[in-house]
């Protein structure tokens, strides 16, 4: 098993003077500042980190450049690797900017919340930019942990009785139909809760009735994929489809 330990960062801009805290809108412009350094090897520990565009551009993720394997030796690193990816990306950025590793800016979606300031978009969900752990691989336990740290509070610069990120989460992603709802085809919103294990062992645990498209599972399985992950990837083909890129709208043949 090998891991990565990707930190998602979110670029904040503090301008002081004005008493005003702002999300940056510089995470391209910085990535790019760090590929040349990287091309120019001015920094010796640039080998050991990579960093990535997130959906927004106040979002940088960064990780590790190779990821760790699951010897407890290789652990020794993360909290130094951690460290390295900070302080690099903050030489980079301007003095009155920071990264900051939260999981929801406490004013997202509320009026100039942005630097540079632009027009609001309805058709584009804000729920993008809230750092999450997709398929937590110990789901059954992430409800209380998540409970325990109490991250999420404040949601468009109000108090709130909201703690959880995967809250608002779900209910931003949920474009299921009235059919779908009320006849319980679909039980949850796209981003919830895990319907099935995939583990071929203990499937005793998988007592919760789902649908799936029977055609696909039955593809799967004819092609020998595992009942278990056929019957979970069968679930998914019941949506219809919603994230698509303009990459795949318009394939460049990269």
């Amino acid at each position: 098993m090998m891991n990565f330990f990707g930190i998602e960062y979110s670029l904040i801009r503090f301008n002081h003077e004005n008493k005003r805290v702002q999300l940056c809108l510089k995470a391209n412009e910085i990535l790019k500042r760090f590929q040349q350094l990287n091309n120019n090897k001015t920094i010796s520990e640039l080998s050991q980190i990579r960093f990535h565009a997130e959906d927004c551009n106040f979002v940088i993720e960064g990780i590790p450049l190779k990821p760790y394997h699951s010897h407890p030796n290789n652990y020794y690193y993360v909290q130094s690797n951690m460290i390295l990816r900070r302080e690099q990306i903050q030489k980079i950025v301007d003095k009155n900017e920071f990264l900051m590793t939260i999981s929801a800016f406490p004013r997202l979606g509320c009026a100039a919340c942005t630097h540079s300031e632009y027009k609001s978009d309805p058709l584009n969900s804000f729920e993008s930019s809230i750092c999450c752990s997709d398929h937590f691989k110990t789901s059954n336990h992430s409800t209380n942990n998540l409970s325990l740290t109490t991250a999420c509070p404040i949601w468009r610069g109000y108090l709130s009785n909201v703690d959880r990120r995967w809250n608002i989460l779900s209910r931003t992603t949920d474009d299921r139909t009235k059919e779908e709802i009320e006849n319980n085809i679909l039980h949850s919103s796209r981003y919830s809760s895990v319907s099935c294990y995939l583990s071929q062992t203990s499937q005793i645990y998988n007592d919760i009735k789902i649908n799936i498209d029977h055609e696909v599972y039955q593809t799967l399985i004819n092609n020998d994929c595992p009942e278990g992950v056929a019957r979970h990837f069968a679930h998914l083909f019941l949506r219809d489809p919603l994230y698509v890129t303009d990459e795949q709208v318009y394939p460049t043949g990269d």
